[in-house]
C-alpha cells in the first residue's frame, strides 16, 4: 500500500507533502485440520514528509518480525506469539524489546465462551509528537519535544461471552474486564515549557514567548507521563430477527473506563498502590470527581463513560439505521487550559460555562438510509450529527456540525 498527501500552500507557507509505504505479509501454516496453526510475517512501513510545521525533510520507519502458534481441540483455543519490532524518526532508531501475547478461548457449553488474553506492546513517538511547531491561535503554540522516550506497556483482558436463541430471534451478550499499563506513555498536555530544543536551539521566535523574551512558551506539548494505568469493564449485546415483515438488528454497548497516572513523591516512589487504585475505581464509578486530590490520579482529557447504540430496519430492500452515542465530559483538564481559553475565546471562563452545561455528559446521532438494488451494489445516504448539535468530546475542540454523504457501494 502506497498513500501520498499533498496540500498546497497560500503562499506565506511551503507546499507539504506526506507519502508512506506499507508491506504486511504474511505466511500461514496449517496441521491436522486446522488443530495446529502457524502464522508469520515480515511488516514494514516507510515514511518521509515535509511541512510548514516543522523544520526539514522527516522520515519514519518500522519494521517487525513475528511468530504466532495456535492450537485448537473440541473446546479449547489456545494462542501464543512473540513479535520483535524496531522504528525511528529520522536518524533516532529504537529497538524494542521482544513483546509476547498471548490467548486462550473456553467453549464451556452450546453457546456460551470463556476467554482471557495477555499481551505486550511498544510504540515509538510520531513525527507530529516530536517535531509538529506551529503557532495554534495567538500566544497558543503547538511546541515540539524532541526528548520523548518510546511507550512501553501490557493489557490483559478477561470476558464471557453468551448467546441465546428464541424462535428465529437471536441474542447474545458479551462481558469483560480489562487492565492495561504504560511505561512512559506519551500525553499532550498544556503548560509553560522552555523555548529550546534538547540541542539549546530556540523552537520559535522570542516575540511568541509567553510573556515575550521570556524564554517560556504557553502551548500544548507531548510528554511522558512516568507510568499510567487504565482499567475498566465493558458489557455488549447484540441481538437480531424478525417482527412481522420487518428484521430488527440492534447492538448496544458501555464501557467504563479508570484512566489514571502514578503518583510519585519527592524520592520517586510510588504513593498510588495498584490496590487504592483499582479500589477508586469502583468507589467512583457513578460518582464525578471534583476534589483536587483525587483529580491528579487521573490522567488528562478522558471520559470515563461511554454508551454506544445501533439500531437497523430492514424493509424489502431499503434499510434505515441510526446509531446514539453518548460519553461524560473529562474531570480532569489541564490547569492552563483558563489562560488558553483567553486566548482562544477571549474569555477565561469560556470552558468552564460549556462544562457546567454539560455536567451529565454530552451526546450525539448520526442516521443512514438506503436501497440494496442488488446483492452486490447498494446506495445510501448518511448524515452525521443528525441533530445539529454542538458538542465537545475534548473540551475547546467542538465536533463536526451536521453532515451529509451519498455513497454507491459495490462488491465484486
Amino acid at each position: 500500500r502506497y498513500m501520498e498527501i499533498y496540500r498546497t500552500g497560500n503562499g506565506n507557507d511551503i507546499n507539504s507533502i506526506a507519502n508512506q509505504l506499507s508491506l504486511d505479509n504474511s505466511y500461514q501454516i496449517k496441521y491436522k485440520d486446522n488443530m495446529i496453526v502457524l502464522t508469520t510475517g515480515m511488516p514494514l512501513s516507510f515514511g518521509y514528509s515535509r511541512s510548514s510545521l516543522y523544520s526539514g525533510l522527516r522520515s519514519n520507519l518500522n519494521y517487525a518480525g513475528y511468530a504466532q502458534i495456535e492450537f485448537n481441540y473440541k473446546i479449547l483455543s489456545i494462542q501464543g506469539g512473540l513479535r520483535y519490532e524496531m522504528g525511528g524518526v529520522d536518524k533516532q532508531f529504537i529497538y524494542s524489546a521482544p513483546v509476547f501475547r498471548g490467548g486462550i478461548n473456553l467453549h464451556v457449553a452450546t453457546a456460551t465462551w470463556l476467554r482471557a488474553s495477555w499481551g505486550q506492546g511498544f510504540r515509538v513517538p510520531s513525527i507530529g509528537e516530536k517535531y509538529v511547531s506551529s503557532d495554534f491561535a495567538d500566544g497558543l503554540l503547538v511546541i515540539p519535544n524532541d526528548t520523548l522516550h518510546p511507550e512501553h506497556g501490557w493489557n490483559m483482558e478477561v470476558g464471557i461471552r453468551q448467546g441465546m436463541k428464541i424462535g428465529n430471534w437471536i441474542a447474545g451478550a458479551d462481558v469483560c474486564v480489562f487492565y492495561q499499563q504504560y511505561t512512559n506513555f506519551i500525553e499532550m498536555q498544556l503548560g509553560v515549557y522552555p523555548n529550546a530544543y534538547s540541542n539549546g536551539g530556540p523552537i520559535f521566535p522570542a516575540s511568541l514567548e509567553f510573556p515575550p523574551n521570556s524564554g517560556e512558551l504557553l502551548g500544548l506539548r507531548g510528554s511522558n507521563v512516568a507510568e499510567a494505568r487504565i482499567a475498566g469493564y465493558e458489557v455488549g449485546f447484540k441481538s437480531g430477527g424478525p417482527l412481522g415483515p420487518i428484521t430488527l438488528n440492534l447492538m448496544a454497548g458501555y464501557t467504563y473506563t479508570w484512566p489514571t497516572q502514578v503518583l510519585l513523591n519527592a524520592e520517586g516512589k510510588n504513593t498510588y498502590s495498584l490496590g487504592q487504585d483499582l479500589s477508586d475505581m469502583f468507589k467512583y464509578t457513578y460518582t464525578r470527581i471534583t476534589d483536587p486530590y483525587t483529580q491528579s490520579k487521573l490522567l488528562y482529557w478522558r471520559l470515563r463513560h461511554m454508551v454506544k447504540a445501533d439500531v437497523e430496519i430492514d424493509y424489502w430492500k431499503a434499510y434505515f439505521g441510526f446509531d446514539l452515542n453518548y460519553g461524560t465530559v473529562p474531570e480532569k483538564i489541564p490547569p492552563l487550559f483558563q489562560a488558553a481559553s483567553t486566548v482562544l475565546f477571549g474569555n477565561g471562563n469560556a470552558i468552564q460555562n460549556y462544562l457546567s452545561t454539560r455536567t451529565h455528559g454530552d451526546y450525539w446521532i448520526d442516521a443512514r438510509a438506503g436501497f440494496k438494488i442488488n446483492s452486490k451494489a447498494r446506495l445510501g445516504v448518511i448524515v452525521t450529527n443528525l441533530t445539529n448539535r454542538f458538542y465537545e468530546l475534548r473540551p475547546g475542540i467542538p465536533e463536526a456540525p451536521r453532515r451529509y454523504a451519498i455513497q454507491f457501494r459495490y462488491t465484486f
